[in-house]
């Protein structure tokens, strides 16, 4: 039966004008399936095209980007370096935290010399550390004074961090920086700057950048090794072989590639080489993401050519309808795809482009984000539509000259939004002309810093807090250093008098029990000594004011002295005490503060008596290193007492501490003896510990540093006591010694110690009345109070001294004032020597045999 619907074709049979049809529509058919494959193939050629510039667009604008910041830190930081390695100490690093305060993706700035050694740096703790300054890109060639950037490095900064390689990378979760490098050739010798550049800055510029996309982007070396990524997976430090190769496979400072991804995944790259820096920017596109929409297109096409291969008709209309909207879509998908991917339309700061009368002609997000004004309200208008009024008409004048003398300007500016807000900006203008020097237009970008001026401004007023309460603890330590001060002379005052007397009596007496109560009072009251020195002490420490003596010393000569102190401790509880060194290191001259060796030992040995109830206390001295100038040794201090639990020794050291406080009431302390020995070891370049096990006793240990010396010590005869009294009778008969003291029982205590020298004594009661004896009298020696009404015992040596004829006269200070700013300021006064209160009977005869002046 013959089709209806089409007309007979003349000398043709209905079977041929089938065939025909049949003919014509499968080659239709077949043409339109050709037609439409061929078209799903070139929409896919096409997006994957469109998605390479939309990568290539996006890794121009983001080396860019990455590109004026390298050079920033050049200019910036080689403006304010400090080129002299020589005068690098003290704020040497505050032009360099200067620099840091307006470039939020640097770091660090650190000024290294030639062997890696930080010398100055904006952040204070990088200052000493040595820093590897090799695997930087380009090779370190001759002395060239170029920028080279090292691999990914771990650690917040140049102080804790590690190169980065591909068998070591930096954790995924880690933090890194990019650490950059420039050498200079300088008078005083080869310097480096070093800059730490913050990663995530970049990284998040990136993201913003991409974000439209969807795409990854990374910063490279030219070797194809990691330095940031916006993929958080990414381990910075890692090496890209493939990377490298395309990048090294040809001269162009671009290119991009299909490449298989290790998850298997297919990604259109893209990088732009920088064109001052051996670094690359890559931007990467998910190849099915990219083509997620076309394969929805093809699917589309597909179900719409199946239905109408059985109509040709509305088979062509459909092809024809939908290819024309797919064109359509397609091109303005391009279009849209190209201005929305450009630096311009992406970046987050405000760009505004005027014409050379400063009209604007375009603006992009970012400024109506910013400023509230749209495009069409922006467009044709001055930009001073954004004054706030607030800069003068001086500001803006100023400005233009330097734009039209420059052809640039930066700086800070106050602008008023749309809505009347006002917002601080960090205004850049730029005039772009022609090679003819023809002015095309102006370009404005700025970024809105009002929070961050308001942190400035936050931090500014904490730092002010911050200085009050400095200068609140500091007046609070002075109180404290005033009142110890104060404490100490009325506590040492009738301690010396209790002293005194009681070994005035205990001389005077054969009683056996009154000996042994005086005795008694004797040891309470050097206990008491003992404990405000400590006292004293640790206020020392704290207040960073504690300083070691460096005078010749025999390690043997201070072993003795400890050795009686704490032996007779150690017999009284049955105690065998052992002391071995190398007699060659115990007679050996070196340099230090014996008094402070003698006070650790002390310590250490005394613990170790009062803890051992029974078997022996060891002390042991060796040699661990020695140098040209110094030597390190080693004490430990042995006992088979009680022991210390475990869990008790990470306190051990802290002031006022005791294992429990049981311990005071049976064994007495005040828990400071560890504390001052742990800080005079730190103080003699030393360190202190502890090894004990509960029950079975302890092992106190300390090291120090003392100077060495080859020559040996100068001999001192030991004539004993009694010896220096006879001497001290024979050459004090006769002689005159004028005593200042203003406290009557120590003016007494002091009169009959002098008794027994034979000597014929004046007593003055107050400073001015020992300066008139002083002048009117031809004294062998003076014994000076401190504190006394009217003049106190520093003027009244000042004035004395003044005397053509008292220049020489010895003047010892006794004072129960025993802070090391006493003595200097008692020496710096004229006084020979200065005798801390209580003062002993030996003490006070050792110290005039010392001064006294021989006698015809």
């Amino acid at each position: 039966m013959p089709d209806s619907r089409l007309p007979p074709v003349p000398g043709l049979r209905q079977g041929h004008l089938r065939t025909i049809l049949f003919g014509a529509l499968a080659l239709t058919v077949a043409g339109v399936l050709a037609a439409t494959a061929f078209s799903v193939w070139r929409l896919r050629v096409e997006a994957i095209a469109t998605a390479f510039e939309i990568a290539a667009t996006n890794a121009r604008g983001l080396e860019d980007h990455l590109t004026q910041n390298l050079r920033a830190v050049e200019l910036a930081a080689g403006a304010g370096l400090p080129w002299d390695p020589a005068t690098t100490g003290g704020d040497a690093g505050r032009p360099f935290a200067e620099i840091l305060s307006h470039a939020p993706f640097l770091r660090s700035l650190s000024l290294a010399d030639a062997t890696g050694r930080i010398v100055a740096s904006s952040n204070p703790a990088n200052v000493g550390q040595v820093v590897p300054t090799d695997g930087f890109l380009p090779p370190a060639g001759g002395d060239a004074e170029i920028l080279r950037v090292g691999p990914a490095w771990a650690g917040r900064d140049f102080a804790g961090g590690r190169p980065a390689t591909a068998a070591d990378p930096v954790a995924a979760d880690g933090l890194s920086f990019v650490p950059l490098l420039r050498a200079y050739r300088r008078s005083g010798g080869p310097v480096m700057l070093l800059a730490t550049v913050n990663p995530d800055y970049f990284i998040n510029h990136l993201e913003r950048a991409l974000a439209a996309t969807a795409g990854t982007g990374e910063v490279v070396r030219y070797d194809g090794s990691l330095l940031l990524s916006t993929d958080r997976n990414a381990r910075p430090g890692a090496a890209d072989g493939r990377l490298a190769t395309l990048m090294q496979g040809g001269e162009a400072a671009f290119g991009r590639a299909e490449e298989e991804r290790p998850d298997g995944r297919v990604a259109l790259t893209s990088f732009r080489m920088s064109r001052l820096y051996p670094v690359a920017v890559v931007t990467r596109l998910d190849r099915d993401a990219v083509l997620a929409r076309w394969r929805a297109d093809a699917i589309h096409v597909a179900a719409v050519i199946v239905p109408t291969l059985a109509v040709v008709s509305l088979l062509a209309v459909g092809f024809y309808r939908r290819q024309s909207q797919l064109l359509v879509e397609r091109a303005e998908a391009e279009r849209l795809t190209r201005l929305n991917s450009t630096v311009f339309e992406s970046s987050t700061d405000s760009i505004v482009i005027t014409d050379p009368e400063a009209r604007i002609v375009s603006v992009n997000p970012a400024f109506t984000r910013i400023c509230g004004y749209g495009p069409e309200e922006a467009i044709g208008r001055n930009p001073r539509m954004l004054a706030s009024g607030l800069q003068g008409k001086g500001f803006y004048d100023q400005m233009w000259q330097e734009l039209l003398a420059r052809d640039g300007w930066q700086g800070e500016i106050v602008n008023r939004r749309r809505d009347g807000s006002l917002y601080t900006a960090q205004l850049s203008i730029t005039a772009f002309r022609r090679p003819d020097g023809k002015l095309l237009h102006y370009v404005g970008v700025s970024s809105d810093i009002t929070e961050r001026k308001r942190q400035e401004a936050r931090i500014d007023e904490l730092n002010r807090t911050l200085a009050q309460r400095v200068q609140e603890a500091e007046a609070a330590n002075r109180a404290k250093t005033a009142f110890l001060a104060n404490m100490s002379h009325e506590l040492r005052t009738p301690l010396h008098a209790i002293m005194g007397m009681a070994d005035l009596v205990l001389r005077a007496t054969t009683e056996p029990k009154q000996r042994a109560r005086l005795e008694k009072v004797k040891h309470a009251s050097r206990h008491l000594v003992e404990i405000i020195g400590d006292i004293l002490d640790i206020s020392r420490i704290e207040a960073d004011r504690l300083a070691l003596d460096r005078v010749a010393l025999r390690l043997g000569e201070v072993l003795e002295g400890v050795e009686a102190i704490v032996g007779q401790k150690a017999a009284e509880k049955g105690l065998a005490l052992a002391v071995e060194v190398d007699p060659v290191l115990a007679e050996r001259r070196l340099w230090g503060d014996p008094l402070r060796l003698s006070q650790i030992l002390v310590n250490l040995a005394g613990n170790a008596v009062k803890f051992t109830a029974g078997g022996s206390v060891r002390i042991a001295f060796a040699m661990v290193a020695e140098e040209a100038d110094e030597v390190l040794l080693r004490c430990e201090v042995r006992d088979t007492g009680i022991g210390i639990r475990e869990e008790d020794l990470g306190g051990l050291f802290r002031p006022f501490a005791q294992v429990d406080d049981s311990m005071t009431r049976a064994y007495g302390g005040t828990g400071l003896g560890l504390a001052i020995s742990r800080s005079l070891a730190h103080l003699m370049g030393g360190e202190i510990g502890v090894e004990s096990r509960f029950g079975e006793g302890s092992t106190f240990w300390f090291t120090c540093r003392l100077g060495a010396a080859e020559s040996p010590p100068d001999p001192r005869p030991d004539r004993g006591m009694p010896a220096v009294v006879a001497q001290l009778r024979e050459d004090l008969a006769g002689a005159r010694v004028l005593l200042a003291e203003d406290d009557p029982l120590n003016r007494e205590l002091a009169l009959e110690v002098l008794r027994e020298l034979a000597a014929s004594v004046d007593v003055a009661a107050d400073g001015e009345e020992a300066v008139h004896l002083a002048r009117a009298g031809d004294y062998d020696i003076v014994l000076m109070d401190l504190n006394m009404p009217r003049l106190n015992g520093i003027d009244a040596t000042l004035a004395i001294r003044a005397f053509p004829d008292r220049a020489d006269l010895p003047i010892l200070a006794m004072t129960a004032n025993a802070f090391d700013g006493d003595r200097r300021r008692c020496l710096a006064a004229g006084m020979n020597d200065v005798l801390v209160k209580p003062v002993g009977r030996d003490e006070l005869f050792a110290a005039i045999a010392r001064w006294l002046p021989p006698r015809p």
